[in-house]
């Protein structure tokens, strides 16, 4: 959804206080390079105007979105603070340092920006961008009101559908949840758009119609791990054993310690209904590999260790680690937590736990 965040400061160009002919220059050349999308020469452009001119808000600003652009947080957030501290008016570096606490998922500091730049300036854009702050921060609520609010300004911003129909996904109401992104990917057909109706469809059980989304954001993103991850799940519910383990592993290709692709890695080698792809070898790798990147803290992760030592025949370390998982705090609901425990009487009476979870 980042991308939704810049294209509005994208939109605008960079409007500068020009002072002196090389400054003139240094803008228009970034500029081009930002039409490019050639960002670091950007970058080196408004570092050059910042020696010349180091009270320039506007290069802080451009080379603080850059670095939005770049997913560099701590660099954008820099600049962004120094640019609002030299001109304090300049509402788009609000904006765009809200973007930079959504990327560290500061999501209070995200909605504090956002909600100042409405005050300068408060058209559906800059509702959108809180409403997606709110969503991301489970304010659901506030995140509808924002949202439609947005809509109302501007009944053609694609962003502000999609987030609201998330906020209808988060409710279960699956139909409006489809019908708000289908307007979205009328409106604007970004990658998230796609994603976003794909994990409604997914929940409604309607599998190749959420791969064929999947697929598409694909399509436009190929970059992107979490597209991977998600197209494999829904390979894999449609029993497409072998679909799902190259998306898994594109998946850490792309983004070598992405925890979902590790952990579902894990579960089909240890579990998958299918017995010639099971691996024991390889589940306990790629267990041990999300408790390395959850701390060793998640139960979830704990309890994953436990079932791939159990697919090991392993079953004293898998009782130990399913112990150990069971002590940990959790929110899970009761009937949850008794699934952990006859998991935990499958180990201990020497069996592995085939099934496949969700």
């Amino acid at each position: 959804m980042l991308p939704f965040i810049l294209g509005v400061a994208l939109a605008a160009g960079p409007v500068c206080k020009l002072q002196g002919s090389l400054t003139v220059d240094l803008f228009a050349r970034a500029k081009v390079a930002w039409a490019a999308g050639d960002l670091k020469p950007a970058i080196n452009c408004y570092s050059d105007i910042i020696k010349i001119d180091p009270s320039n808000s506007e290069a802080y600003l451009w080379r603080g979105t850059s670095f939005v652009a770049l997913l560099k947080a701590d660099a954008a957030i820099a600049d962004l603070n120094k640019a609002i501290e030299l001109d304090p008016k300049l509402s788009l570096a609000f904006t765009n340092r809200g973007a930079a606490y959504l990327l560290v998922e500061n999501y209070e500091a995200a909605i504090r920006d956002f909600t100042e730049a409405i005050k300068d300036d408060g058209t559906a854009p800059r509702y959108a961008n809180r409403a997606f702050a709110y969503l991301r921060a489970d304010q659901i609520e506030k995140a509808f009101v924002d949202a439609s609010e947005a809509i109302r300004r501007d009944a053609d911003y694609g962003p502000a559908y999609s987030t609201r129909g998330m906020v209808f996904f988060k409710r279960k109401q699956y139909d409006r949840a489809l019908a708000d992104l289908g307007k979205s990917i009328s409106l604007f057909p970004a990658a998230e758009a796609y994603q976003n109706r794909g994990w409604v469809l997914q929940a409604m059980g309607q599998e190749q119609a959420a791969l064929n989304d999947f697929s598409a954001a694909l399509k436009m993103n190929p970059g992107s791990a979490e597209f991977h991850a998600d197209r494999a799940a829904s390979y894999y519910k449609m029993r497409k054993y072998q679909l799902a383990l190259k998306d898994w592993e594109s998946a850490l290709q792309l983004q070598p310690d992405h925890i979902v692709a590790h952990a579902e890695l894990a579960r089909c080698f240890a579990c998958c209904p299918d017995a010639e792809f099971r691996d024991s070898a390889k589940a306990l790798v790629h267990a041990r590999r999300v408790c390395v990147l959850t701390s060793w803290k998640e139960q979830a992760a704990l309890c994953l260790l436990a079932q791939a030592y159990a697919s090991a025949n392993k079953f004293a370390e898998a009782v130990e680690w399913q112990k150990m998982a069971l002590g940990l705090p959790t929110g899970k609901r009761s009937e949850d937590v008794g699934k952990l425990q006859r998991q935990l009487n499958a180990y201990r009476a020497g069996k592995p736990f085939l099934e496949y979870e969700d």
